[in-house]
Parts: structure tokens; sequence; C-alpha cells
């Protein structure tokens, strides 16, 4: 019973610590989303007010 529970528990915690990762790659992707998003406002108010 010890065993089985230890094997279980070892596979929450991988779980959790895939899950952790995943978040924050998401994270870091939906940051460069909305800098670039921004960035392209910024860059074509940019250029239309040069004109």
């Amino acid at each position: 019973m010890e065993v089985s529970t230890r094997i279980a528990k070892d596979g929450l915690i991988k779980m959790t610590d895939c899950l952790e990762t995943a978040a924050f790659l998401v994270g870091i992707f939906n940051f460069l989303i909305l800098t670039l998003t921004s960035g392209l406002k910024i860059a074509t108010v940019g250029s239309s007010f040069l004109e």
C-alpha cells in the first residue's frame, strides 16, 4: 500500500511540475504576443503620425 501511494505522490508531483512549466511557457507566449501587438500598434500610429 505504501509503495503505491508513494508512486501516486511522485506522479502528482511530476504532473504539477509539468503544469507549472506549461503555464510558465503560456505566460511567456502571451507576453510576447502582447508586446508584438502593442509594438505594431505603436509602429502604425507612429508612421501615420510622421506622414
